[in-house]
């Protein structure tokens, strides 16, 4: 999605930042809600679990820099 939208729209650099940001804080938004939804049921419910398993992954991805090895293929 990233590389869709650089270009796409020619971001600038600062552009990029601005959107690299958005996407973390929605990512680590998700990640903390989905763990919040998950104390109630103790970890139990399968979808939730996953749910915040992927949201905190995708924030590792944000976090690490967006290396090519834990995304998808840029084929």
């Amino acid at each position: 999605r990233y590389i869709f939208l650089k270009k796409r729209y020619g971001l600038s650099p600062v552009g990029a930042f601005l959107l690299h940001l958005a996407g973390f804080l929605s990512v680590s938004v998700n990640f903390l809600l989905y763990g919040l939804l998950n104390v109630p049921v103790l970890f139990t419910g399968k979808r939730l679990r996953r749910r915040w398993a992927m949201f905190g992954y995708l924030a590792g991805w944000h976090l690490a820099g967006f290396p090519v090895s834990m995304g998808l293929p840029r084929g």
